[in-house]
């Protein structure tokens, strides 16, 4: 009789991510805030999240594994429930979450971008246009 191994989702290769959180080193109690500590609690987790190069992965490995508690990949447990792995979708760059607050629709034909690439190209395209002015 032969035995099957299953290797373990949680293995170092799943979460090689880790290493570039921007979290590492970060107090954990930022992140997993006493249940009576009130709406604002995660607001500083959040913060961090926020720039993190590797919120995709850290949110989509909460998600998979049904984790409970804390604030994972810019989401508290509350704005985690519901969501499915499969319903976690990044946008073209990879890099951001296409969720409801960062979802542009434009008005002409009502297609959808990423809103956070939208705002980072703005901004790429005044600084080519006051390099232009300038010289």
């Amino acid at each position: 009789m032969s035995t099957v191994t299953i290797p373990r989702r949680s293995g170092t290769r799943y979460q090689a991510w880790r290493s570039f959180a921007a979290c590492k080193g970060a107090d954990p109690a930022l992140f997993f805030p006493a249940e009576d500590a009130g709406r604002n609690a995660t607001r500083a987790a959040k913060a961090i999240c926020a720039d993190c190069p590797v919120r995709v992965p850290c949110l989509r490995q909460a998600v998979d594994d049904g984790e409970r508690w804390g604030v994972w990949g810019g989401l508290a447990e509350r704005e985690r429930r519901g969501v499915k792995p499969s319903g976690l979708r990044t946008c073209a760059s990879g890099r951001h979450l296409m969720t409801p607050d960062n979802i542009y629709v434009y008005p002409g034909n009502g297609a959808k971008a990423c809103r956070a690439c939208r705002t980072e190209r703005d901004a790429s395209r005044v600084r080519d246009y006051s390099k232009e002015a300038a010289a």
